[in-house]
């Protein structure tokens, strides 16, 4: 074979490659959404996360509404899944000189200490593409 025919049938096999992918694309993966309430009320505030032990933890953030969608972050693979609700991340700044005191961190009560761990919580969801609109109720 010429170095033309080498030239050309490397670039068939690297076009191959590119257009058919190059191998195992992955797990399938689902969009899941649904909605977070304390005693049927939004939580407008918090994180929603998903956690399974192959997998690891996947979080989005919760809307004013108290809804979540996965969409942002690619949806999640097939699996079992221990859901639980984190409060949104505290940031304090130190007070500068002279100037306020910092402020306590929010207490989040619509976010019961239960809910706040996959171990605890109770909430469990399989992803699977079946049911993807998923509702969860925090009660004290």
């Amino acid at each position: 074979m010429s170095f033309r025919g080498r030239s050309q049938a490397v670039a068939l096999l690297i076009a191959m490659l590119i257009v058919c992918g190059c191998g195992k694309s992955g797990p399938a993966k689902y969009n899941v959404s649904g909605v977070i309430t304390f005693k049927g009320e939004a939580v407008p505030d918090g994180i929603v996360q998903f956690f399974n032990p192959k997998v690891g933890s996947s979080g989005v953030d919760l809307e004013s509404d108290g809804s979540f969608d996965f969409t942002s972050v690619g949806g999640l693979e097939t699996g079992e899944y221990q859901v639980f609700v984190e409060p949104p991340p505290a940031f304090l700044s130190p007070p500068q000189m002279g100037g306020p005191p910092m402020e306590k961190p929010k207490e989040y009560p619509n976010i019961p200490q239960k809910y706040r761990q996959a171990a605890t919580s109770g909430f469990k969801v399989t992803v699977d593409g079946k049911k993807t609109d998923l509702k969860f109720d925090m009660l004290p």
